[in-house]
């Protein structure tokens, strides 16, 4: 038999539903599509049973390595772009106003940010609660419209607000916001670059499933459209973007 033949042969549904699975969400707060992704995630750990570890990574970076660019430079593409997020409103139960008015213009920036949360990643794990409170608030702010449009979000005192209001300490607030300039916090966000380029990303948000019964010990996913054939893979039931579950939360 050809190796294509076996590995379609083991592509069975439920045939992976045995052991416990990784999947690690590398994303940009830059990006709404990785919220989206954050929160369906976050919906389905306990019923995927699944470790949910968030990466931060750069967008910009993975976009020049790979030779690609923002959809929303391309007229025709950010055309769909905002009627695309419009219905994902409704239909991920994620309230996403409109980008920040600096969006793609000459001063916006995510490394601050995407600095800030690998700082918190380093010191308290990828699968930290914190972690994923300071991203949620950050997406909020960027996307959610929370706090106006006309935020600069490549600042300091944005950075600690978010933090801050994610349940961070003011000292470690302050202390995160100034590890973002160390050696160590620079090198693990290019790291994680790398790591997402090593899946063949082509931007964010990038899921990897990390499962011993999957052929290769992994399945990369590009994109928030992309669960149906990660439920398939998994051996679970894909439910839609809101359980049942977490529609009552």
């Amino acid at each position: 038999a050809t190796r294509e033949g076996s590995c379609a042969a083991r592509m069975t549904e439920g045939s992976w539903q045995r052991g416990r699975s990784r999947i690690e969400l590398f994303f940009d707060v830059g990006s709404p599509y990785s919220w989206l992704a954050l929160e369906v995630l976050d919906r389905y750990q306990s019923l995927w049973d699944f470790t949910l570890e968030l990466r931060p990574t750069l967008v910009g970076a993975i976009f020049a390595d790979a030779q690609n660019g923002p959809p929303g430079l391309n007229p025709a593409r950010g055309a769909y772009m905002t009627k695309d997020l419009s219905r994902d409103v409704a239909f991920y139960g994620v309230d996403i106003a409109g980008p920040l008015s600096t969006f793609l213009g000459p001063t916006f920036s995510t490394v601050p940010c995407m600095r800030a949360l690998c700082a918190i990643e380093m010191e308290l794990g990828s699968k930290s609660s914190i972690l994923l409170g300071a991203a949620r608030k950050m997406f909020q702010y960027t996307w959610g419209g929370i706090g106006g449009l006309d935020l600069d979000i490549a600042k300091p005192e944005f950075v600690r607000q978010c933090l801050k209001e994610a349940g961070v300490s003011e000292a470690d607030a302050d202390r995160y916001v100034r590890m973002t300039g160390t050696r160590a916090v620079k090198e693990h966000l290019k790291l994680s670059v790398k790591e997402a380029r090593s899946h063949d990303a082509p931007g964010v948000p990038m899921i990897v499933v990390t499962n011993a019964l999957l052929p290769d010990g992994k399945a990369a996913f590009f994109g928030s459209d992309r669960f149906e054939q990660m439920a398939f893979m998994m051996g679970k039931k894909w439910h839609g973007p809101i359980p049942p579950r977490a529609a009552k939360l």
